[in-house]
């Protein structure tokens, strides 16, 4: 867990990644930071490195898309925190099955699974890991469900 003062180095670090001073100086700190956490809910995985330009400027929020300028920090936070509660979870046995297989191995935990159609999704596989993505492709149990 962070203490205050390396939460706040963090948050300033990550802000100034993303924002310009200008927008620093525009919308806060602590707006931009909460702002950056509603992105990668919206997302469903962290930022891009190295840094995507943001506009915040063009930022809605929340379901009535409220201008960034225009919402309260305490906005920003209540619309990602909605965006987590209503993040997808696995439906599907082979859904399960590839989270399941890809939970034991700890730079895969992050790896997202869709089956559509009878066609599978994969998105955040690391590029280092591919080795342990394939060996965990092939534990999985595929068409158990059906």
């Amino acid at each position: 867990m962070l203490r205050n003062e390396e939460l706040g180095a963090y948050r300033n670090v990550r802000v100034a990644k993303y924002a310009s001073p200008a927008e620093e100086t525009k919308y806060g700190i602590t707006k931009l930071d909460a702002a950056l956490a509603y992105i990668e809910a919206k997302l469903g995985a962290p930022l891009a490195h190295p840094p995507l330009p943001v506009a915040f400027d063009r930022l809605r929020i929340g379901k009535h898309r409220v201008l960034l300028e225009n919402a309260r920090r305490e906005e920003v936070e209540a619309a990602t925190r909605e965006l987590s509660k209503s993040a997808k979870k696995p439906t599907s046995s082979d859904e399960r099955a590839a989270v399941a297989s890809f939970a034991k191995h700890p730079a895969l935990k992050s790896v997202r699974v869709r089956v559509r159609a009878g066609l599978v999704t994969f998105t955040g596989v690391p590029a280092a890991s591919m080795a342990a993505f394939r060996k965990a492709l092939g534990t999985i149990d595929w068409g158990r469900g059906k």
